[in-house]
This record gives C-alpha cells, structure tokens and sequence, in this order.
C-alpha cells in the first residue's frame, strides 16, 4: 500500500510539470506571435539538471517550417563569453597571463598607435577596459573600414583581416577612462584580444575555438545557422533596424554573410562585412542544449569545482571588474547575477547564471527582439527560479 501511495505521489508530480511545460509553452509562443518572432529557443537548467529543452516556431517565415531544440541559433555576443573561457584555458596552460599586454605580442604596431594604449592588457581587452573605441555604431564602423580597406587584399584570410582592423583602431583617439565612460563595450577590444591569443599560440582564433569546442563536445560552429546547413533556421532581419529603406517587417536572410548579396539588400555588404570581421566577438552558432552545457561547467566552476578550468580562474572570469568581465556582465540582475546578450540584428540570445542557485537560463529566437526575449526571460525566472 504504502509502495502504490508513493508511486501516485511521483506520479502526481511528473503530470503537474508537464502539464506546466505545456503552460509555458502556450505562453512563450503567444509572446513570439505577439512580437513577430519567427521562433523561440529556450531551456533551463538546475541543479545540474536541465529541466525544461524547447523550441517553438518556424525556421523561415516563408517555409513555416518549424524548428526543432536541436537546431543551431547564432548567439551574437554571446560569444565573448565564449572567448574569454577560451582565454582562461590558454592562461591556465601558461601561454599567455592575465597581464600580459597587447604591444609585447605585436611591437611593430605601437609606433602608430595612440600612447594611451601602449600597457592594455588581455583582462583589460577582454572585460573593456581598455579604451578602445567600441567598433558597433555605424558611422564608427563604416570609418574604420574606409581607413582599414585601404591597406588590406580581399585575398587575405580573415585573421590577417582583424590584424589590419586592430591596427587602424589602435590609431583612433581612445574613449574616456572606463568609470567615465557611459558605455565602454568594444567589440575592437574583444577582437584585439583574440589576437593576443592568436600570437601567444601560433593559432588562429577559428583553430583554438574549434579545439575547446571539440574538447567540451560543443559542436560550435562559426557562422551563422545557415552556413553549417541550409535546414537551420534563418536569420531574420527588420530593415528598419539598420535604416534600410525596404517597407518590410521581417526579411529572411538566406545567404551566409560572407556572401556578396545584390538588389536590395546590396547595403547589407558592409555590415556581412563587419559582422565577418567581429567573429571573435559575436559569430558563433550552438544548440540549445549545448549552451545549457556550457553555463553549467560556469555554474559548476563558479561554485567552487574544478572542471575543464579551475576554480580559481572561473573566479577570475566572473569577477575580474565590476560590472563586467570577461565577457559577462555581473551584479545585473537579481536571481541571474552573471549573463549577457547578444544579437548581429538576425538573431537575439540571452545566457544568464546562478551560482548560488545552480540555475542558468538560455533564450534564442531568429530575430532582433529585446521585448520578446525580456518578457520570456521573466516568464521562465517566475516558474523555475525556485525548486
């Protein structure tokens, strides 16, 4: 008797979470219709468990073909997360140090380069604090690249490319000291870093990812969705958002950024082309279950286990500065202490963690919507938060 009262306990509660799956699902897909968010990846994880994996929408609003929670979504810069743990890994193996600084790798560079960067160093790169220019507004961008094209082939491999970008940032006038500085994020410092990690190796930045990404069984790709198979969800882009004349709501991206597009989208180039050039910084592609993976080796990490890194250097990632490090912000939000989002404007993602509560949170949709993405963070924070 007493075996059959506890079986129905258990079986009680399996039924109240999948009936609560299912409530959640309904909800989060109203906040996707309600937004004109093509699709919606997300899943939770807790205790080492991930509880809830889910993916609802389309692929391509054209095709209405829906996705599945092993499809690929482009993270943005949520690669910088991804960039600094890679950075660890090459500290702990003693080929570079937190301190090292970029003009001890690259002195050919300083004589050209403004004397206020001449001891910026890879925490500093990696966590920007180093002055340097943010590389994300257009008209700052499209400077930069007038200046950098004239100076590079189109035959140059990508690495070689960023060599020559670094170089034209590192003559521009730098931004006010970092507790002066309304907004200091620089995608130029994060790519400069990637540098430093290049040199300290002999490899490229593409090679050390792929690397960690094989030793974690990640299977990151670098790119977008589309680039890795042409069944992963699309891109999809609101003109608007990037001052495009195109009386459209959404368009489906359904070419790899490193092709040339033409017609109407043919001002899209430059900004395949800055996007190409920020890799390092934000483009990369990774399931659902595989990012929950990652964030738990963090959580993990953060709590004071050793793992693929080791307890002090997690310390390290999260903590390094106030406000952000090595790639996460920290002490932003109130039950995820460390996250970070990210978006190349056809795709948004959200990661964020608790060490204290083992809990971490992923969201990806393939779009650009912030409101969508916030309301479905709140959304799974009031039903998962706590056990």
């Amino acid at each position: 008797m007493k075996l059959f009262i506890i079986s129905m306990i258990l079986l009680a509660g399996i039924i109240q979470s999948q009936d609560l799956e299912t409530i959640i699902a309904r909800q989060i897909d109203s906040i996707r219709i309600e937004h004109n968010i093509p699709s919606i990846a997300y899943g939770v994880t807790r205790n080492d468990s991930i509880i809830v994996l889910n993916a609802i929408g389309y692929k391509d609003i054209q095709s209405k073909q829906r996705v599945r929670v092993e499809n690929y979504y482009h993270v943005g810069s949520n690669t910088k997360a991804f960039t600094g743990f890679l950075a660890a890994k090459i500290v702990e193996d003693k080929l570079i140090k937190w301190d090292t600084k970029f003009f001890d790798l690259y002195p050919e560079l300083k004589n050209e380069s403004d004397s206020t960067y001449y001891n910026i160093t890879l925490e500093e790169l990696l966590s920007h604090r180093a002055r340097i220019i943010g590389f994300k507004e257009p008209a700052e961008v499209i400077l930069i690249l007038n200046k950098y094209r004239k100076n590079i082939d189109n035959s140059f491999a990508l690495p070689k490319k960023r060599y020559y970008l670094i170089k034209e940032v590192l003559k521009s006038k730098p931004l006010p000291p970092h507790e002066e500085c309304e907004n200091s994020y620089s995608n130029a410092g994060i790519i400069a870093a990637s540098l430093m990690l290049e040199q300290a190796t002999g490899e490229t930045w593409e090679c050390l990812i792929t690397k960690l990404s094989k030793d974690l069984n990640l299977g990151i790709h670098i790119g977008s969705p589309i680039d890795l198979d042409i069944n992963q969800p699309i891109g999809h882009l609101n003109p608007r958002h990037i001052n495009l004349a195109i009386d459209k709501d959404l368009i489906p991206i359904q070419v790899p950024i490193k092709t040339p597009v033409q017609g109407e989208l043919e001002e899209l180039n430059d900004f395949f082309e800055f996007l190409l050039l920020c890799t390092p910084s934000g483009n990369i592609s990774i399931t659902i279950n595989s990012f929950l993976k990652f964030l738990q080796l963090n959580i993990n990490g953060k709590s004071g286990k050793d793992n693929y890194l080791k307890y002090e250097t997690y310390k390290k990632i999260f903590s390094a500065y106030p406000f952000y490090s090595m790639g996460w912000y920290n002490e932003t939000e109130e039950i995820l202490k460390y996250s970070h989002r990210g978006s190349n404007m056809m795709f948004t993602s959200f990661a964020g963690i608790s060490s204290e509560n083992k809990l971490g949170i992923v969201i990806m949709i393939n779009s650009y919507n912030e409101e969508g993405i916030t309301k479905t963070l709140k959304l799974l924070l009031n039903n998962y938060a706590k056990e």
